[in-house]
């Protein structure tokens, strides 16, 4: 069963905070910059994301949702 959370969901920062499941391969999970929807990634995806310029889309799209409030 898969089961995807969008920032629309109340639980969405809660999953996106909380623990990896044990014996996961991912380091960490990110919102997807087009779509908002968390996914798994590993230390090499992660330094990607961060140093690449996804994760500042994928904050500008949370933005425009009305998802997330930096200020």
């Amino acid at each position: 069963m898969t089961l995807i959370i969008t920032p629309e969901n109340p639980d969405f920062y809660v999953f996106l905070h909380s623990k990896l499941p044990p014996g996961s391969v991912a380091q960490c999970y990110a919102p997807d910059a087009d779509t908002g929807i968390l996914k798994p990634m590993n230390e090499t995806e992660e330094t990607d994301y961060v140093l690449g310029g996804e994760m500042d889309v994928s904050e500008q799209y949370l933005i425009e949702e009305e998802c997330l409030n930096l200020t």
